[in-house]
């Protein structure tokens, strides 16, 4: 697998005007492809992209073949497409009618409905463009919604890639808005879930040695970036609970 660059994402996008794709796929934030200035780690190199669940099921076909017209091969039984050069991208799926995670779309193109992902891409100011006119998760949606993704593997990682965010916008009032908004339309529990495990994340950074040798290029600036997230977040909640 080869991670794709910027230049290739936009040779992508490029491909799909004026088929049933265009305008319809939004970048998520992976693989250091974000739709945002930041520094953050990728430590991935296949893209996610979202699409509403809907288009799959009732486009399925038109939808696979515009893919393929763009060089896309399809993994049966999964929501994977490579190309020649080893450019992967992974669909992910909202849902206009459910907040519930599941499982969707056609008979050969099956994606996993992200319940995060439907509550917040609805919010106000959930998505953006980028210069390029490329559709993205703004900055306070894409830690949103990493804090909140639960998964079995990647999960810690979700919760760090958050909290450099974070600590990136600390200063900035319109970040911190956006995202206590969207933060706050999850219900107590889960957020209160999402914390902890976002709590139990940095505690890895400090007992794993994979971060200190060789994951992580310089551990101590890291360490200190995401340790300031995660003040940045607890301070923000206590103001918004206090006022």
């Amino acid at each position: 697998m080869r991670r794709a660059t910027w230049e290739d994402i936009l040779r992508f996008f490029d491909s799909l005007h004026g088929t049933v794709l265009e305008g319809k796929l939004v970048l998520a934030g992976s693989s250091g492809l974000f739709g945002f200035k930041t520094a953050v780690q990728p430590y991935t190199e296949d893209v996610d992209l979202i699409i509403e669940e809907g288009l799959v099921r009732d486009k399925e076909e038109e939808l696979l073949e515009v893919l393929s017209k763009a060089g896309f091969r399809h993994f049966p039984e999964t929501a994977t497409f490579l190309d020649a050069a080893g450019h992967a991208f992974d669909l992910i799926s909202y849902s206009t009618e459910s907040m519930e995670e599941a499982v969707g779309g056609g008979r050969l193109l099956r994606v996993m409905v992200f319940g995060d992902i439907s509550r917040v891409i609805h919010q106000p100011d959930a998505v953006q463009r980028t210069p390029e006119g490329v559709v993205a998760l703004s900055p306070a949606a894409f830690a949103v919604v990493k804090l909140m993704t639960v998964r079995e593997t990647k999960s810690a990682k979700d919760k760090l890639q958050a909290l450099g965010v974070i600590a990136e916008h600390g200063e900035d009032f319109a970040f911190r808005q956006r995202f206590l908004a969207m933060f706050s339309t999850f219900e107590t529990d889960r957020r209160e879930d999402a914390l902890s495990d976002t709590y139990a994340a940095v505690l890895t950074l400090t007992e794993d040695p994979l971060y200190r040798e060789g994951e992580i290029s310089d551990y101590r600036e890291y360490m200190d970036q995401i340790s300031r997230g995660y003040e940045t977040l607890q301070q923000w909640l206590e103001d918004r609970d206090a006022s």
